[in-house]
């Protein structure tokens, strides 16, 4: 569990860069407001390896 959740948060954190830096956005607010969101999805994806980190000291039944 904690090997998916650092695979999924590396996978994450990656596409939200490439997303927040895509040509495909015009003006300032636009790309201002897309890393905002890739901001949140890095902050999320940190929280995620944190919680599987300490779900995997758990013992099975408990999950």
């Amino acid at each position: 569990m904690r090997r998916e959740g650092q695979r999924l948060t590396k996978l994450a954190v990656a596409a939200a860069v490439a997303q927040a830096q895509a040509a495909d956005y015009e003006g300032e607010d636009e790309r201002a407001f897309v890393q905002g969101i890739a901001t949140l999805v890095s902050l999320q994806a940190q929280r995620l390896t944190q919680l599987v980190a300490d779900a995997a000291r758990w013992k099975d039944e408990y999950l």
